[in-house]
């Protein structure tokens, strides 16, 4: 009976030892899963942030070009309306336009009388109704 004690007590202990290692094993694996849980989370967030700090410089980039592309086109249209300005006669030029036009007379073309020449002026609203009977008396 003593040997069988001796062996009950050595099986308990053996079984005791490898249920202790067991739980180590098993309290390894459990660290190392969330660990590694843990892990793939940072990853994961950090690939977030990552895209997200991505997005916001694409959209303001988007943002910068759209403002150039604005800037160029009214850029382009104030230089159109400064060419075009180069031949407006403005209030302080006007007195020298009506003396430079007076001096240098324009002959009409070929073809086209008086009348087609003040049809033009009123089209372009150049002379009025009451204008155009004042020339005709």
């Amino acid at each position: 009976m003593k040997m069988w004690k001796a062996q009950t007590r050595e099986s308990d202990r053996i079984s005791k030892l490898v249920l202790r290692n067991a739980e180590k094993a098993a309290s390894r694996v459990a660290w190392s899963t969330s660990a590694l849980r843990e892990k793939i989370e940072k990853e994961e967030a950090a690939q977030k942030q990552s895209e997200a700090v991505h997005n916001r410089a694409v959209n303001t980039l988007r943002a910068l070009i759209t403002e150039t592309e604005v800037q160029l086109a009214k850029e382009a249209q104030r230089m159109a309306v400064d060419e075009e300005a180069e031949h407006w006669i403005t209030p302080d030029k006007l007195d020298a336009a009506i003396e430079r036009a007076i001096n240098n007379p324009v002959p009409l073309k070929e073809g086209m009388g008086e009348e087609m020449w003040i049809k033009v002026a009123k089209r372009r609203g150049a002379i009025s109704s009451e204008e155009l009977d004042e020339i005709r008396m």
